[in-house]
């Protein structure tokens, strides 16, 4: 059975070390599922998928992230919330860091960024 509805027979979920009733088994805040889909590691806390570095060059807005073999992201901008747009797509992962360079971005912002694993 899959009482949590995520996508894990329950028998599997005990003996690989997850609580079945419990969608964070490592309390990171991140559901077990997005874990797996990102490629992060559901019973570890530290390993979470995360923006790591924001900031400005001369050459544009750098954005960087942890990133995981054989993912692809997406990054998408904003400088009015709650509305955003796509930036870049398809995005293949450069483990263990990826870095984009925004040289579209002008004017004095703000900028918000933000990285969806597709």
């Amino acid at each position: 059975g899959d009482p949590n509805l995520n996508g894990k027979n329950n028998l599997w979920e005990y003996q690989n070390g997850y609580d079945p009733m419990d969608p964070d088994s490592d309390g990171d805040g991140a559901p077990n599922t997005d874990e797996t889909a990102a490629g992060t590691d559901p019973l570890n806390p530290e390993s979470v998928f995360e923006v790591s570095v924001c900031g400005v060059r001369v050459s544009g807005n750098v954005v960087q992230w942890y990133s995981v073999t054989n993912k692809y992201y997406r990054i998408e901008r904003s400088t009015n919330l709650p509305a955003f747009s796509q930036l870049r797509t398809n995005i293949l992962a450069t483990p263990p860091l990826n870095s984009h360079t925004d040289t579209t971005a002008s004017g004095s912002g703000p900028w918000l960024y933000r990285i969806h694993q597709e």
